[in-house]
């Protein structure tokens, strides 16, 4: 490198825990805080999370979700807790 240039790195560690991942489009910030919408039977249910790093497409979630929760992905911007949904897959 020469004096004025500057470089980005990303340095990536091994963890020990499997990351919970979800599309970025899942997640929405509202009043600063991120959230997303798991689906619960037939209805959404909002829930606050803490965000790790972005892989791609997708965001870490480091708390707020467990394994095997369903994530809405789709018109999240007009859901609201406890909103009738249809799940498609």
């Amino acid at each position: 490198m020469k004096p004025g240039f500057f470089a980005t790195a990303r340095i990536e560690e091994a963890s020990e825990r499997p990351a919970i991942l979800v599309p970025a489009a899942a997640v929405r910030i509202v009043s600063g805080s991120p959230r997303v919408y798991i689906v619960s039977g037939d209805r959404a249910e909002q829930r606050i999370v803490t965000t790790g790093q972005t892989v791609g497409d997708a965001v870490e979630v480091t708390s707020g979700l467990t394994v095997g929760e369903s994530v809405a992905t789709s018109n999240v911007a007009q859901l609201v807790d406890g909103a009738s949904v249809i799940v498609k897959r």
